[in-house]
C-alpha cells in the first residue's frame, strides 16, 4: 500500500461526506487490503469508492479501488469504515482556516 493513495482515497470520503452530509468523517476501521498489482508501476492511479450507509447511523462502509490507467485493477481496501459525525465539523473547520492564514 502506498500511504499517500490510501491517505487520498480517505479524503475523498471526507471530502464526499462534509459534501453530502455536512459531517466530517474518520477513519475507524479497515478489513483488509488487497493487492493485485504494484501501485508505483501506474503512471496514473484512478480511485473508485463505493460507500453503503444506513439512515440513522453514524457508520459508513466503503470499499476503495485503484485502477491504473488502462482501467486493470492494482488492489482494493475491503471494509473500510468510517465514523462521521456533525461535532467533528469544527475540527476542519479550524485546520481550513489555519491554512489560509
Amino acid at each position: 500500500m502506498d500511504p499517500v493513495v490510501t491517505d487520498s482515497s480517505l479524503q475523498m470520503g471526507l471530502l464526499w461526506t462534509r459534501a453530502v452530509y455536512d459531517q466530517t468523517a474518520l477513519p475507524s476501521l479497515m478489513d483488509a487490503y488487497y493487492h493485485v498489482r504494484p501501485l508505483q508501476d501506474a503512471r496514473e492511479i484512478l480511485c473508485e469508492v463505493e460507500i453503503g450507509h444506513t439512515p440513522g447511523s453514524p457508520t459508513l462502509r466503503c470499499r476503495h479501488v485503484f485502477y491504473d490507467e488502462d482501467a486493470r485493477v492494482l488492489g482494493w481496501m475491503e471494509g473500510m469504515e468510517s465514523t462521521m459525525s456533525k461535532a467533528l465539523n469544527r475540527i476542519s473547520l479550524k485546520t481550513f482556516e489555519a491554512k489560509g492564514k
